[in-house]
């Protein structure tokens, strides 16, 4: 949800957001498809049926499903099974109303999206999403998964690093 919040804010205060970097997100959340209906629906049903921890393993094991993965993901379930249940709930029902489509043209600032092979979100919406917005860079990161800053720390922070670093360059 991190993208969503990134984006209300470049659109709400866009002096305050020169450069905005997005990772496996799309500008609405909206359950318009099966697979997102499918997405927000298993979720609020784990959560409410089984509760934070038995959602929090899920999700980790989906995130990093492979065997040299299991620290990563014994810490990431660990962390999310703290998650709050109602509040949980209440963020995926405001999230499925959610949307700023109409809005993508505002987004004039340099934008970096940054997608994983295999995340949840469909990587060809994300490059079309890219493509929507007027100054924007898609790069989408091989055999990742949702968890890419975690899963791929080394690879994610050179690209973001080089985003970020190139506008102060520029600067100077």
């Amino acid at each position: 949800m991190g993208g969503a919040v990134a984006m209300q804010m470049a659109l709400d205060r866009p002096g305050r957001v020169p450069r905005l970097v997005l990772s496996n997100t799309l500008p609405s959340f909206q359950p318009d498809t099966l697979a997102k209906r499918w997405l927000m629906w298993t979720r609020l049903l784990l959560m409410n049926a089984s509760g934070p921890r038995r959602l929090s393993t899920r999700v980790a094991l989906k995130l990093f499903p492979k065997p040299s993965q299991a620290e990563l993901r014994e810490r990431v379930a660990r962390r999310r099974a703290q998650n709050d249940k109602s509040a949980y709930v209440a963020t995926i029902r405001a999230i499925a109303r959610w949307s700023v489509r109409e809005r993508l043209a505002e987004l004039t600032m340099p934008v970096l999206v940054l997608a994983a092979e295999h995340d949840y979100m469909p990587g060809d919406q994300i490059e079309a999403f890219a493509e929507t917005l007027p100054n924007a860079r898609y790069v989408c990161f091989p055999d990742t998964r949702h968890g890419l800053p975690l899963e791929a720390p080394e690879a994610y922070n050179r690209v973001v690093l080089d985003f970020l670093l190139g506008a102060a360059q520029a600067v100077q």
